[in-house]
């Protein structure tokens, strides 16, 4: 436990405490297991992860005002939006926007950067879903940005 009243120490503890500098006990006794597993099962993985990305970038690559690299090493991609504030569009549709009465969840993406301002209209999407739900989640959010009534100028 640290107590302080200097902002600059606690800010900086609790950035070392959110960043795991090792793994845990457990982790370790799952992972050394990690030897047993046949490589046709990560070949398998990889394949399908690779699907998933493909199915999300060119998805979102044909949305106007959207944005986005192709992911090369990670499961997850940022997204730039046109809108000002992906946080507040996050929260829109959750709250009000429904399409064929279902949602979509997204991270905004200003989190995840460590330089105060940036990813401001971006937000972040992991590919973890099954591929016809991240068709369901691209058709919603394409739709959302339709009809989201705080969209920016730029499309």
């Amino acid at each position: 436990m640290l107590v302080s009243l200097n902002k600059e120490v606690t800010d900086g503890v609790l950035r070392i405490a959110q960043g795991r500098l090792s793994a845990g006990f457990i982790d370790q006794k799952v992972a050394e297991n990690l030897v047993e597993v046949p490589e046709s099962y990560f070949k398998k993985n990889l394949k399908e992860y690779e699907r998933r990305r493909d199915v999300l970038y060119e998805g979102l690559k044909n949305v106007p005002g959207v944005y986005l690299k192709k992911p090369e090493g990670a499961f997850y991609s940022i997204v730039k939006l046109p809108v000002k504030d992906s946080e507040d569009f996050c929260k829109w549709l959750l709250i009000s926007f429904r399409y064929k009465n279902e949602t979509a969840f997204f991270a905004p993406a200003a989190g995840f950067y460590g330089t105060p301002g940036l990813g401001k209209d971006e937000i972040r999407i992991a590919y973890v879903l099954k591929v016809k739900y991240m068709k369901q989640a691209i058709e919603i959010l394409r739709r959302a940005l339709e009809q989201y009534p705080a969209k920016s100028s730029l499309i």
